[in-house]
């Protein structure tokens, strides 16, 4: 009888150690993880019918992502030149042209633990279809709305982001259509 209890016990022990085993990887596994949070002011367009313009640009260039969030740059009307430069043996860019609007993807995962100070560089946001898009706001194009916007997100610090880096830049003509100068996707 004596035998068979200390089966149990050894039996119980060895469960116990595979627990906390599994526990412990667990922790560690969270250690690698983390986790930002944190609220910018939201801005709308203006025009809507510049937004509704490039709403309809953002959902062909960006679909495949609907929910990565995109930075937009508003630059001086024809202000910034799009250059070529050696990639490869090959110009990445085909053209130099001018634009108005820049907007890319923003992927948290590629820019790993420089994400933690992300509240600190932002300014602000809109919301363009799925996509929140953290822009400066721009006063031409953009005005407060009095809300604010929550961003939260995670990444595992070890992981390497299978991400794509789509960017596409655009001109405003007519004042509230646009054009797309340029697509790399």
């Amino acid at each position: 009888m004596e035998n068979k209890s200390n089966m149990n016990i050894a039996g119980k022990l060895r469960a116990f150690h595979w627990v906390l085993l599994v526990m412990l990887g667990v922790a560690l596994t969270a250690c690698s993880r983390h986790h930002i949070s944190f609220k910018l002011d939201e801005y709308e367009f203006i025009d809507q019918e510049l937004k509704k313009n490039i709403e309809s640009v953002v959902a062909v260039e960006f679909g495949k992502e609907p929910d990565v969030p995109l930075d937009i740059y508003f630059r001086d009307p024809n202000g910034m030149e799009v250059s070529p430069y050696d990639y490869g043996g090959k110009a990445k860019y085909s053209r130099e042209t001018k634009y108005d609007i820049q907007i890319f993807t923003h992927h948290h995962e590629y820019y790993g633990r420089s994400e933690d100070g992300l509240q600190e560089r932002l300014r602000a946001c809109c919301v363009l279809g799925n996509h929140i898009c953290y822009v400066y706001p721009d006063d031409r194009y953009l005005r407060k709305t009095g809300q604010q916007q929550k961003v939260s997100f995670s990444h595992d610090d070890n992981a390497m982001c299978a991400c794509s880096e789509d960017e596409v830049f655009l001109n405003i003509v007519n004042h509230n259509e646009v054009q797309i100068v340029q697509s790399l996707r």
